[in-house]
């Protein structure tokens, strides 16, 4: 299932690609092209696993290690969008999607803190 949904969603990604690429909008394609990295990425880390390649703890360290490289891209784009912007609604918006992104983080590591 993880599969076809990741299979879709590289198509669904490629598509977008392309159509902003002939919009010649390539902050959007920038966008695109890191996720499309982070699900290939987590793909091909996922094979590892499942083929044996790989232990669990190895598969576990390396998938926190990519969520955090792939979260703290998102975060400086926000950032970098809300200092570049001057309208005041778009910065207010920012600031929202920035604090409602950190929240989800704390309260990731306060689950995995008291699990472990």
């Amino acid at each position: 299932m993880f599969e076809i949904l990741t299979i879709l969603s590289f198509i669904y990604l490629l598509y977008r690609i392309a159509y902003y690429y002939k919009k010649v909008d390539y902050s959007k394609v920038k966008d695109f092209f890191s996720i499309l990295i982070f699900l290939l990425a987590t793909l091909i880390l996922k094979e590892l696993y499942d083929y044996k390649y790989i232990s669990f703890n190895t598969y576990y360290f390396i998938s926190i290690v990519i969520g955090l490289i792939f979260y703290l891209l998102l975060m400086g784009s926000i950032v970098y969008k809300y200092r570049s912007s001057d309208d005041q609604k778009e910065r207010k918006r920012l600031t929202k999607a920035f604090l409602f992104g950190c929240i989800l983080i704390l309260i990731w590591g306060f689950i995995i803190f008291l699990v472990f």
